[in-house]
């Protein structure tokens, strides 16, 4: 996910104009300040979006975790220790659809991991619309 949000967030601070990046020097802010208050600002909607991008492809590629998670039935904080993820889960559960609980299972997870992605979409749009001037 890292390099995926390092690259927007590059990509976005570069977007802004130079004008705009000099007059706020010549106003006499430090560095620091005029990043804080004026390149981050108007960058942070592509910054969300790529970070958006990043969560949604980490949860989407549920292929490696798969085959290289291990599998966990059991709750450890160890991480020598195979772990159980929402993907893995999904995909034990499903293949024991002959039994009802699993298949309950099944669906409840996958209905986690989708609520997980809606939330981060929408709590995304709602803070770029409220970082958004005029609104």
């Amino acid at each position: 996910m890292l390099p995926i949000i390092v690259i927007s967030t590059e990509e976005m601070l570069r977007l802004t104009p130079r004008p705009v990046a000099e007059g706020v020097r010549a106003l006499g802010l430090s560095r620091w300040r005029s990043f804080s208050s004026v390149l981050l600002p108007s960058a942070l909607s592509g910054i969300f979006t790529g970070v958006l991008l990043a969560v949604s492809r980490a949860i989407g590629e549920t292929a490696p975790l798969i085959f290289t998670a291990l599998g966990n039935n059991f709750f450890s904080l160890d991480m020598g220790e195979p772990l159980q993820g929402l993907p893995l889960l999904i995909y034990r559960n499903a293949l024991n659809s002959a039994y009802p609980a699993a298949r309950d299972r099944a669906f409840g997870a996958a209905l986690v991991l989708v609520a997980m992605v809606l939330i981060f979409n929408l709590l995304g749009r709602w803070l770029v619309a409220r970082r958004r001037p005029g609104r």
